[in-house]
């Protein structure tokens, strides 16, 4: 079951983070695709990814990709990766927010920077929910929420590419809390 889907502008006509097989990069819509997003290393363990979660692609560079997922069946271990070359490989983040299980998406990036920010939203293994970003690739790690703005849960995080540190959120896993958005200049 899909769980999110995406069309990058050029490359690929379709992108997707599937429940139960992790996601595929469709390069044609009348074949299948030849093989799973997977990786081989990273976080979390070989062959890792079997339940994505979220994708998305960078609008400034259609053939960087991320995806986040996990592996259910060996004690529900997160699972990130990011391919630069239109979703042929695919390598692991070197880490993850601890405890991140969705909602991953580009942003524009940091003043200096030439990577896009990555943001990924859900809820952390302190209890909290939030918004973590990384301007590194996924190296490391900021949460940009507080304990006072955590929404009920996040179903999906939408960077602005126009704008660094301006994310727009999908809350409360659709279950009617709109659309949030804000802005974190660190």
């Amino acid at each position: 079951m899909p769980q999110t889907i995406a069309s990058p502008s050029p490359g690929s006509p379709l992108i997707a983070a599937i429940a139960n097989v992790c996601g595929f990069v469709f390069n044609s819509l009348t074949a299948p695709p030849s093989s799973m997003i997977s990786t081989l290393s990273g976080v979390g363990v070989a062959g890792a990814c079997t339940f994505g979660s979220s994708i998305d692609w960078a609008r400034g560079k259609p053939s960087t990709m991320v995806l986040v997922g996990s592996n259910p069946y060996a004690s529900t271990v997160p699972v990130g990766v990011i391919s630069t070359n239109g979703g042929s490989s695919w390598t692991g983040f070197p880490s993850l927010p601890a405890g991140m299980k969705k909602s991953v998406g580009f942003g524009k990036a940091a003043g200096g920077a030439s990577y896009p920010a990555i943001h990924a939203g859900g809820k952390f293994s302190d209890g909290t929910t939030g918004v973590m970003r990384s301007t590194d690739g996924g190296t490391t790690w900021v949460k940009i929420n507080d304990g006072n703005h955590q929404w009920g849960g996040i179903s999906q995080v939408v960077g602005d590419m126009r704008t660094f540190g301006t994310v727009y959120l999908n809350v409360g896993g659709g279950m009617g809390r709109g659309i949030i958005y804000g802005t974190s200049p660190n």
